[in-house]
């Protein structure tokens, strides 16, 4: 980067360099994995940050599912307490700066760009042959490491990104505590193919005199934790649940869905023992006289409550079609979740169906899409099962009845048929990476859903336009290859389930909006549409060759049919969920 000029130094230049560090290589190939960790501590030397690293109090996490929720979770419980709190998490979703967070916030770009410019900058002085410029997600660590260090935070939290024992956090040799949250299969081409080899791999953050804790684990992977502690002769701890420690109808939490108490009791238990080993007094004493009293101190529970975690279990209204406060009808909801491996698909598609049975976008929603007021504490088994009018966890109103000879639920029913006379209907909005093996996240979608009475009307298959190849917009012709794929998959699914999934049709289905005609993509391959009322809601998806126009298309399915309301599930990807928040917020 010649020049000092205020544009040649600012946000949108530093967009740019960091693009450049991304590899185009496959994930896939991990040939040289562990020989680019290696220099991790050389980067480490060329930033001086040895010895200031050292004292920095560190809680790093690894899992494969809600170790982003539970490093949330622990910063509010933490900056509740009175801690400046540093978090480092990844992907972001709209704004690079949302990876560093310091009380809570993203950091300033004022901040951000000095320390980038200062890292670059002796990158670039000390690069050679055998040591490059860092790659895209190494150099955001040692970014994160040197913004914490300048900020002088009292705690960091960090989130591994992939795997543990190479990436790049684990250039961290002496946290406070490390946490391991649920484990499931992902990144099987790096981390191993059976639980006890992924589980070996994110033990790999594990350090001499460094006590860890778990979530609950699968016997096979617990016993693959459970020997790489006793090999470094460490404490390895299950976290116990909330209700074991506080009376749940005094606990609420700031995340939606049943699996976020998992989360939630993880992000508890590092804490206690973040503040018993590194914190100060008198939120030592605090915490000890709470615990004495089986509860947890205030800070905590105002913590688990108070969290926000964009992308996740997230529920947002698109004020172009209904103002917050505006009656629901006619509405365009948007559900938000970022599900990308077969675990937390299952976990998503409880959440959308418990949300659009009980009624969640009324009551959770505000403009920002954040939950606003105070929620009911959930009780028992989980939120969605002691929600008024919800039972037996299902997201099922309490007030079945039936109308037409036809099952029904108090909001909405298989057909698409509200109790109010509201027409709702239900769209997926997805994409994956190809990574990914698209049946793995869609076929327990469908069945999930179709079990709770659930359905989709329509599935829209969309590119992302950014990725994990780009920090900023792709702007040439996306390959719709990879969206036939998951289209095929999709078609495949609902005809081997047969019958059982088909819906009423619309008797006034939405045109498409300019642009959205049938189409062949650049390789020949057809390009499904919405268009001239061809569309009818039974289930069947398409591609469409951009986001802006999929979220056309919502926005006039929605204006043009009968008065009711269109739920858009947006998920398999939380490139997709980014670039739909940024396309709703501006």
């Amino acid at each position: 980067m010649a020049g000092s000029s205020s544009e040649e130094r600012g946000f949108e230049a530093a967009l740019e360099a960091i693009s450049s560090l991304i590899t185009r290589r496959k994930r896939a190939d991990g040939s040289n994995w562990g020989d680019a960790f290696a220099l991790m501590d050389t980067y480490i030397k060329i930033l001086d940050l040895e010895e200031p690293l050292s004292r920095l109090s560190v809680i790093h996490v690894a899992g494969t599912k809600g170790k982003g929720s539970t490093c949330a979770f622990a910063e509010s419980i933490l900056r509740h307490s009175g801690n400046k709190t540093g978090m480092f998490t990844s992907p972001h979703l709209v704004d690079v700066r949302e990876r560093f967070r310091i009380r809570g916030e993203l950091v300033p770009k004022d901040v951000f760009l000095e320390h980038f410019w200062w890292c670059w900058d002796r990158f670039q002085a000390a690069a050679t042959p055998d040591v490059p410029l860092p790659a895209y997600f190494r150099f955001l660590t040692l970014l994160a490491l040197r913004i914490f260090i300048a900020e002088k935070v009292d705690v960091a939290l960090l989130e591994v990104g992939i795997g543990g024992r190479y990436d790049a956090t684990n250039v961290v040799r002496a946290p406070v505590v490390c946490g391991v949250a649920s484990l499931g299969y992902d990144h099987t081409e790096l981390l191993g193919d059976t639980l006890p080899l992924i589980a070996a791999e994110k033990a790999g953050i594990f350090k001499p005199r460094v006590p860890a804790i778990t979530a609950p684990q699968p016997d096979d992977a617990m016993e693959a934790l459970q020997k790489r502690a006793d090999e470094l002769q460490i404490s390895l701890d299950v976290a116990p649940p909330l209700e074991s420690l506080e009376d749940p109808s005094a606990i609420s939490l700031g995340l939606a869905g049943d699996h976020q108490r998992i989360n939630a009791a993880l992000a508890v238990a590092l804490c206690r023992a973040w503040t018993e080993r590194a914190g100060p007094t008198a939120q030592l004493d605090n915490l000890r006289q709470a615990m004495q009293r089986k509860r947890l101190p205030d800070s905590f529970r105002r913590g688990l409550a108070s969290v926000e975690w964009p992308g996740r279990a997230q529920i947002m209204p698109d004020t172009e079609i209904q103002a917050p406060g505006e009656s629901p009808q006619g509405s365009l909801m948007f559900y938000l979740d970022g599900a990308h491996t077969p675990e937390s698909m299952e976990v998503c598609a409880t959440w959308f169906c418990e949300s659009v049975a009980g009624g969640a976008e009324t009551a959770e929603t505000s403009e920002g899409g954040q939950k606003v007021g105070h929620q009911d504490p959930p009780e028992g088994s989980g939120e969605a099962a002691e929600r008024p009018g919800l039972q037996n966890g299902l997201g099922l109103a309490a007030d079945l009845e039936r109308v037409n000879g036809e099952e029904r639920d108090g909001r909405t029913d298989r057909t698409g048929l509200g109790s109010e006379g509201l027409n709702v209907r239900r769209v997926l909005l997805f994409n994956c990476m190809q990574e990914r093996e698209p049946v793995k996240l869609l076929d327990p979608l469908i069945r999930i859903a179709h079990g709770k009475g659930v359905s989709f009307h329509r599935a829209i298959f969309v590119p992302s336009f950014s990725s994990s190849t780009s920090i900023t917009t792709l702007s040439s012709t996306p390959d719709l290859t990879w969206q036939q794929t998951q289209l095929q998959t999709w078609t495949s699914i609902l005809h081997k389930l047969g019958p059982t999934l088909n819906r009423k049709p619309n008797p006034v289905p939405p045109t498409a909006p300019a642009g959205a005609a049938e189409q062949p993509d650049r390789n020949g391959s057809h390009v499904a549409s919405a268009r001239d009322g061809d569309v009818s809601w039974d289930g069947s998806g398409f591609v469409m060759p951009s986001l802006p126009a999929a979220l056309e298309w919502l926005r006039k399915a929605a204006r043009e049919q009968p008065p009711g309301r269109l739920q858009v599930l947006v998920s398999g990807s939380l490139h997709l969920v980014g670039d739909v928040l940024r396309l709703l917020k501006h």
